[in-house]
């Protein structure tokens, strides 16, 4: 079977845009919805999907949407879930069934056996499954499978850029690849900058930590040309690590006086006027 899948952003959530916006500044770039094209054998095929609601694990949530056969166009209702990078949909007949599933209001025990529950559903109509080794519609009496290019099925996606000037952005992922980070500017001169942030301990919140966060500092270095020479992490408050802080200010300076269970103290010093942190024991 011939099959190819390209898949498009569709709509795009911006924040912190403006024609008269200053520099640095922190851009959330939000995507909650995808448009996939590709084909069902030698028939191509349109998928529209948007993120609906997550689960317990921000790795698991529901999506909704719709695909067709591009040479008919009529619409055929999709739910599904993404499961920690897979996909899998369903097309219902029965919309109450398809409701139970976007709104995880079938609950048989713990989230990881929820989780097989929902990938395993049967009395469906259709059947979409998209992971690293199976790509495969199937109707129950029919099955293609087809091997897909794109491997990542992210319908829901946030990005942290770093707007330096009209015309250079740095992606903070690079530092810290977590979709649930916040950052924040702290100070900074011309070619250097120091960050806040902070992001969830665990992607789990049924678990120890899971209404945790880890804080810290990101102190970056800029070339004349707005390329990333250096940076530097430092932690201040970590569920994970067991560390937490106390802080003290005065004029130009910022002191976090961390604490970490069997181990040394430490402290991080933020020289805000020299754009700089300094770590003692």
């Amino acid at each position: 079977m011939k099959t190819f899948i390209s898949i498009i952003l569709f709509s795009v959530t911006f924040h912190s845009i403006g024609q008269n916006q200053s520099f640095p500044s922190i851009e959330k770039v939000i995507t909650k919805d995808k448009l996939i094209h590709g084909e069902i054998g030698k028939y191509p095929i349109t998928l529209y999907l948007k993120y609906q609601k997550h689960s317990y694990h921000l790795n698991v949530y529901s999506v909704k949407g719709w695909y067709y056969y591009d040479r008919y166009k009529i619409k055929i209702g999709l739910v599904g879930l993404y499961l920690y990078g897979d996909l899998v949909l369903y097309h219902f007949e029965d919309t109450s069934r398809a409701n139970k599933i976007v709104y995880f209001k079938e609950n048989i025990g713990n989230h990881w056996d929820n989780v097989v529950h929902y990938s395993s559903l049967q009395d469906y109509n259709e059947k979409f499954t998209f992971n690293d080794t199976l790509s495969q519609w199937t109707n129950n009496q029919k099955k293609y499978r087809f091997t897909l290019e794109q491997k990542e099925f992210d319908i829901l996606e946030k990005r942290n850029l770093l707007r330096l000037s009209p015309t250079h952005s740095f992606d903070l992922t690079n530092i810290l690849d977590n979709m649930y980070c916040d950052f924040e500017i702290m100070a900074y001169n011309n070619d250097r900058l120091i960050l806040t942030y902070k992001h969830p301990s665990r992607y789990y919140s049924m678990t120890m930590c899971g209404g945790g966060t880890e804080e810290g500092l990101i102190v970056l270095e800029f070339n004349k040309s707005k390329e990333l020479e250096n940076y530097q992490l430092y932690t201040y408050y970590s569920c994970n690590l067991d560390i937490w802080h106390d802080q003290i200010k005065s004029n130009n300076t910022i002191i976090y006086k961390c604490k970490k269970l069997d181990e040394l103290s430490y402290s991080l010093i933020v020289d805000l006027s020299n754009i700089s942190v300094t770590k003692k024991r």
